[in-house]
């Protein structure tokens, strides 16, 4: 019997539609597959960068917990280095200004040499317990001295400026006199104020005096590259800094222990 027409529309319509939705529900569970897979992929991207950065900030604290034990094994290493320069050219060890000196590891972020007033800018700062008019040292020497501070940075003058004289000796047991700028090299000095008749030889090591607040004594600055005679009665002795300032990264702010003493001692002068 044959099938009317309309039926047969009808039957072919249905046929279409079922099909159709196979179609749709086969390509949702192909898409919803894909997605899947996308957004596990992006998932995992984002766990992998969030755990990258985790990381990074714990190596980060962790590299700079190690900085800051070496800093303080370099600082004790640079004192028993100090000692032993001292002993072998036979200073006592109780001459020796071990005690009475703290010191600030820092780096130097900022520094000029080209210039007649030159300074330099370290990171640290009134945070780290550094004040103005505190020295600043090397392992090489002297660089200067400091005379701003602000939380977190601090500026000083180098040695390279005319109005920065420092007290220094020849040899271990020599005169001393005052140690300023050449006004030319950045790794030359004058020693001034030493009599004509105080023998000074070449390749003779300079030293500090230990006369002033802001240095410890026995720090060998350079050696004796000439004498030149100034108005007839003292010798300036030109010095080869082992220090060039050009070359200094890393330094030490020296933090007297009883600094406030010593300004209460300063009152009663007058």
């Amino acid at each position: 019997m044959a099938v009317p027409s309309k039926a047969r529309k009808t039957i072919v319509t249905a046929a279409i539609f079922i099909v159709l939705e196979l179609a749709a529900v086969a390509i949702l569970r192909a898409s919803n597959s894909i997605q899947s897979v996308w957004l596990n992929r992006l998932s995992l991207e984002i766990k992998a960068w969030i755990w990258g950065k985790s990381d990074a900030v714990k190596s980060y604290f962790a590299l700079k917990n190690k900085n800051l034990y070496l800093e303080e094994e370099n600082i004790k290493l640079s004192e028993e280095l100090r000692k032993y320069q001292q002993l072998k050219i036979g200073t006592p060890v109780d001459t020796i200004d071990t005690d009475i000196f703290d010191y600030i590891g820092a780096q130097i972020i900022k520094l000029s040499f080209n210039h007649q007033k030159n300074y330099f800018i370290l990171d640290k700062g009134s945070e780290d317990g550094v004040e103005a008019n505190m020295g600043v040292i090397s392992s090489n020497g002297i660089i200067g001295i400091i005379d701003a501070v602000s939380a977190h940075l601090s500026h000083g003058r180098t040695i390279m400026n005319p109005g920065i004289g420092l007290s220094a000796r020849v040899g271990r047991n020599g005169l001393a006199g005052t140690m300023v700028w050449d006004g030319i090299s950045t790794n030359k000095a004058l020693l001034r104020g030493i009599p004509l008749y105080f023998e000074v030889s070449k390749s003779d090591t300079i030293w500090t005096s230990g006369y002033s607040e802001l240095f410890p004594r026995g720090i060998a600055l350079g050696i004796v590259e000439e004498t030149t005679t100034k108005n007839g009665a003292t010798k300036d002795v030109v010095i080869d800094l082992f220090q060039d300032i050009r070359s200094v990264n890393y330094v030490y702010i020296v933090k007297p222990k009883y600094s406030t003493e010593l300004e209460y001692l300063k009152t009663k002068e007058n």
